[in-house]
């Protein structure tokens, strides 16, 4: 310090030096110690007692009628002119006055608290910062007032102290919009780590509840752009896609995925789960029925297929099942073929091209010739025929197939002699039963092609010439 000081002790009847400002007066003052100055009122609150009901009852204007009315007797009649007496006209049978005091009778005496001394009542009630309920309990035992109900209600709900306490407020829901069509509205979630610590990508559809489960080894942005890549391959794109607000799903790319696809994508309220419920609720569905699967013996991948599998083809509420919803048709499964199939009763003409035992060229693809000699044995289908060769049998389709007939260049008449009508192609035919099989030669072949059209010009010739059934290319 600047300064150093010598503190020494003075009696009061020793002072004389105070300021002549502040001590000497202007002149003689006939007011001078006359005015009341107050700048500061404690008020102390006494206690709500008999005697101070009593003060304040006296000072009521609508409690000194009901006194009076009680005294004298109350009128048959209250009009909306006395509007503040109803109340209490509502309830005369029930009013007593005691030492002065209008009590309500009930299960206990309860004190009519004049209007002045309402407001400390109820701070009275309400002290400890106690609910709704429990205030209305404590005044229904010692005071009464028309509409102290309303007014509790009011007193509790506008304390700030019991609001940062107090639980959450009762939940209340409200539906999407209803889905009109398949794959308009698609909600997506992830499930994991779980079954040997792996993750789990669910898309369900909003309208029809069908559902894509896909196995990750991550859940990065590109992995689950990957996956849902493969899941709109099948189905095509969403109008709507619903989703959390995972870091995977509100990134640069993710939001690129979905413009880029014309994909509008809706993120819930933060730690709100409830908002995206139809993947919540499907996640726990396919939790609990994969680990009863594991808990049957199967491995995880065989698991989920048999939980998609019977889930897809489960009838809903509206009995449709959401395969039917989303693909428009029944899926087969092993409970569908327990019913008869309904055969239709239009049945079609079947045309063959080839008859049984008709004589055709066959195509070769082993070694030899490429085309060879055939019989018909039997018809499998409209194009597909069993044909029996000189090596067995074999089945070809129609255009691996053809005729073994052919037109003369001369539209005579022709009779073929004895010889050739006892040689037919079957004779080679006959020789596969014995014990080996021989190769015709060239000229064997040749020799059977001629006897063959030969035993099949015993009929007289048609003049025209006959064209070409093969398809012109």
């Amino acid at each position: 310090m600047a300064y150093q000081f010598d503190i020494k002790y003075k009696p009061t009847a020793q002072h004389g030096n105070a300021d002549a400002l502040s001590r000497l007066p202007e002149g003689p003052g006939n007011n001078f110690d006359q005015e009341n100055n107050c700048f500061a009122v404690e008020e102390l609150d006494t206690p709500i007692d008999a005697e101070v009901i009593r003060f304040h009852t006296k000072r009521d204007v609508t409690l000194m009628k009901v006194h009076r009315f009680i005294q004298q007797g109350w009128p048959t009649f209250v009009g909306p002119q006395q509007a503040d007496i109803l109340p209490y006209f509502q309830r005369n049978t029930a009013l007593v006055i005691i030492d002065n005091i209008i009590c309500l009778q009930g299960y206990s005496n309860r004190a009519i608290i004049p209007k002045k001394l309402r407001q400390r009542v109820l701070e009275l009630l309400h002290e400890s910062h106690w609910g709704i309920v429990r205030m209305k309990q404590l005044g229904r035992r010692y005071c009464w007032w028309p509409g102290i109900d309303k007014n509790i209600e009011t007193l509790a709900s506008s304390c700030n102290i019991c609001k940062r306490t107090s639980a959450s407020p009762p939940k209340e829901f409200s539906s999407w919009p209803e889905a009109i069509r398949p794959w308009q509205r698609v909600h997506i979630d992830f499930d994991g780590p779980v079954f040997n610590h792996h993750m789990w990508l669910v898309c369900v559809d909003a309208f029809s509840q069908y559902p894509y489960i896909v196995q990750l080894s991550n859940t990065t942005s590109a992995d689950t752009v990957k996956a849902l890549t493969s899941i709109f391959a099948i189905e095509g794109l969403p109008e709507t896609l619903v989703s959390d607000n995972g870091l995977q799903l509100t990134s640069s790319q993710f939001k690129e995925f979905c413009l880029k696809n014309g994909i509008q994508h809706v993120t819930t309220a933060l730690f709100h789960p409830a908002s995206n419920g139809l993947a919540e609720r499907f996640v726990r569905t396919f939790k609990t029925s994969a680990k009863k699967n594991l808990d049957d013996s199967m491995p995880i991948s065989e698991a989920v297929i048999k939980f998609l599998v019977t889930y897809r083809s489960m009838p809903n509420t509206n009995n449709k099942s959401p395969a039917e919803l989303l693909h428009g048709r029944t899926v087969r499964t092993l409970l569908t073929q327990i019913l008869p199939v309904t055969k239709s009763s239009k049945k079609q003409p079947v045309t063959t091209k080839f008859g049984k035992d008709c004589k055709v060229f066959l195509r070769n693809y082993s070694s030899g010739p490429k085309w060879v000699e055939g019989i018909i044995e039997k018809s499998l289908g409209n194009r597909v025929y069993l044909v029996k060769t000189l090596t067995g049998q074999c089945k070809r389709h129609q255009n691996q197939l053809q005729a073994r007939q052919s037109t003369p260049p001369q539209p005579t008449a022709y009779k073929p002699s004895k010889q050739h009508q006892q040689s037919t192609i079957d004779e080679p035919l006959k020789q596969q039963q014995q014990s080996t099989i021989k190769e015709p030669s060239q000229q064997e072949t040749t020799q059977n092609f001629q006897e063959t059209n030969a035993g099949q010009q015993i009929l007289e010739i048609p003049t025209s010439v006959r064209r070409s059934e093969r398809t012109r290319k």
